[in-house]
Parts: C-alpha cells; sequence; structure tokens
C-alpha cells in the first residue's frame, strides 16, 4: 500500500511538472509571435510613413505646374503633360501602396520588378526640377540605358530622400544625380554645392 500511494504521488507530480512544462512553452511561444506582431506592426507604420513623405513631391510638383499654368495660361503645352505625369506618378504610388497591402495580407514578400532608370529619372525630374527652380537652383540627370530589379516604391523613395535633402542644404548653385555602371553593379550618386556634412558625422 505505501508503494502504490508512493508511486501515485510520483505520477501527479509528473504530472503537475508535464503541465507546467507545456504552460511555459506555450507561453514563450505567445511572447515570441507578440514580438514579432509588434516588429512587423512597426514596420508597416514606417512603410506608410515613408509613402506619404514620398507622395508629397508629386503633388507638390503638380501645384507649382498648376499655380504656373494659372499665371500664364499660354504654357498650357508645356505644363499640362507635365500635370499628367505627375498625376500618373501619384497614380503608380497609390498602386503599389494597394500591392503592398494585398502582399502584406497575404503574408507575402515584396516581390522586385526590373525597372527603367531613365523612366525613374524622368519621373524624379518632373517632380524635383519645379522645387529646385523655386530655389534658384540647376537640377541635372545624368542617366545611363539599363534596368534594376527592385521593389518599385523602395527605389524613388530612397533616391528622393537624398535629392530632397541635396536641395534644401544647397542654397546656390545645383544638384547633380547620376547613374553609372560599374564592376559591382548600378551605382547611384547624388552631387550638390551645398554646405554638406560635418566630418565628424559621417
Amino acid at each position: 500500500r505505501f508503494h502504490r500511494m508512493h508511486v501515485m504521488r510520483l505520477d501527479s507530480e509528473y504530472a503537475k511538472l508535464e503541465l507546467i512544462d507545456s504552460l511555459t512553452q506555450h507561453q514563450t511561444q505567445l511572447n515570441l509571435e507578440q514580438q514579432a506582431l509588434v516588429v512587423s506592426n512597426k514596420l508597416v507604420q514606417q512603410f506608410y510613413s515613408g509613402a506619404a513623405h514620398d507622395l508629397r513631391q508629386p503633388v507638390y510638383a503638380m501645384q507649382l505646374y498648376t499655380s504656373m499654368l494659372a499665371d500664364d495660361p499660354s504654357l498650357n503645352k508645356v505644363l499640362l503633360p507635365k500635370i499628367t505625369q505627375s498625376c500618373t506618378s501619384i497614380n503608380d504610388m497609390f498602386n503599389t501602396l494597394f500591392d503592398y497591402q494585398q502582399t502584406h495580407m497575404n503574408d507575402t514578400d515584396l516581390v522586385g520588378k526590373d525597372l527603367n532608370i531613365q523612366e525613374t529619372f524622368k519621373s524624379l525630374a518632373l517632380h524635383f526640377q519645379p522645387i529646385a527652380a523655386g530655389k534658384g537652383l540647376q537640377i541635372r540627370f545624368k542617366c545611363i540605358n539599363g534596368s534594376i530589379t527592385m521593389v518599385p516604391l523602395y527605389l524613388a523613395r530612397i533616391l528622393s530622400n537624398l535629392i530632397t535633402n541635396a536641395v534644401r542644404y544647397t542654397n546656390t548653385g545645383g544638384v547633380l544625380v547620376a547613374a553609372r555602371k560599374t564592376s559591382a553593379g548600378i551605382r547611384f550618386e547624388i552631387w550638390d554645392t551645398g554646405i554638406g556634412i560635418d566630418e565628424s558625422k559621417t
């Protein structure tokens, strides 16, 4: 009898330990999933925050073009195509946002596409030329023939952020945006005559 009670007690303690171990593993898994969710939400917030910033450039450019057209209607043949191109760029950005939303909902990775560099530079020039002109700056785009495989919105975002900073911190002279082929691939460069970056921060 003593032996049987002892065995029953051991079985009970073992069951308790198994239950505690199972609950601990479950809690650990929940913690990991919660952490992954926090990171995912942060990335989504950063993406949409960046997208909102990207949309400002074509919208602002379109405002400048329409203002110029209002001041001088005779420029309609020059400005209307630019306004149309700005609208197209905005529409493309929205399509990319919708694609991202659908992709995120399906829990799949964003797919890179072959982007024509000339078309990308043409779109950037459309957005930034009136902004640079408003500061009395010259902005030039030196392009090459070719394409790059990348998520569409990311390439425009990276270059737009760099160009925005170049224009913002340049008061006289101009900005040069260039692309060139190297042994490692395609290199994008932004040069300006602005104040530059303090060496202590590089």
